[in-house]
């Protein structure tokens, strides 16, 4: 478990503040710490949406990403961040992963379920009107035809 602490540990979606590694991780990085604060919570909110137990910083990356201060980092710029990427990408590319939370996941699934539910409604609905406005288009034409007789 000594490895563990050579870096920035994100561990069951809180990062560990209290090692001396994170601690020389902080000092180090004052002028730009908002920034860096910033990523930190958005891979805290990766770890946290696919139940990744532990995660471990590429430091260099984080600081990296805050200097460049992308308003909203897609997942895989996120993944980058990670020195066992490949461990984290192994939750992420687990279908169904994140819906294994507890309550928070049970609600995920709901929504996720509820949405997929409307979809479906409303292509039902959009295309019974395409076929009304076809047979509306239709009547018309007839009319039309019919009165310039």
């Amino acid at each position: 478990a000594d490895d563990e602490f050579d870096q920035v540990v994100i561990r069951r979606a809180r990062t560990l503040d209290t090692t001396p590694i994170f601690m020389q991780f902080q000092y180090e990085n004052r002028h730009n710490w908002g920034a860096i604060v910033s990523v930190i919570q958005a891979l805290e909110q990766v770890c946290e949406t696919y139940a990744v137990p532990l995660a471990k910083l590429d430091e260099e990356k984080v600081v990296l990403y805050a200097s460049i201060d992308l308003e909203r980092p897609c997942l895989e710029e996120l993944l980058s961040c990670f020195s066992n990427k490949s461990e984290v990408s192994d939750y992420v590319k687990q279908p169904g992963q994140r819906f294994r939370l507890g309550l928070q996941g049970f609600n995920a699934a709901a929504t996720s379920i509820q949405s997929v539910a409307r979809m479906g409604l409303q292509r039902i609905a959009y295309r019974r009107l395409k076929e009304r406005t076809a047979a509306s288009i239709v009547i018309q034409t007839g009319w039309s035809i019919f009165r310039k007789l």
